[in-house]
C-alpha cells in the first residue's frame, strides 16, 4: 500500500531526526563538560 510506505518513510525521518537531536545534545554536553 503506497500510503503505508509513505508513513514508514515519515516514521524513519522522525526517528532519524530524534536520533540526530539526541546526538547533538550529547555532543553539546560533552563540549561543556
Amino acid at each position: 500500500v503506497p500510503d503505508d510506505v509513505g508513513l514508514r518513510k515519515v516514521d524513519l525521518a522522525t526517528e532519524l531526526h530524534i536520533l540526530g537531536y539526541y546526538e547533538h545534545r550529547r555532543g553539546a554536553n560533552r563540549a561543556t563538560g
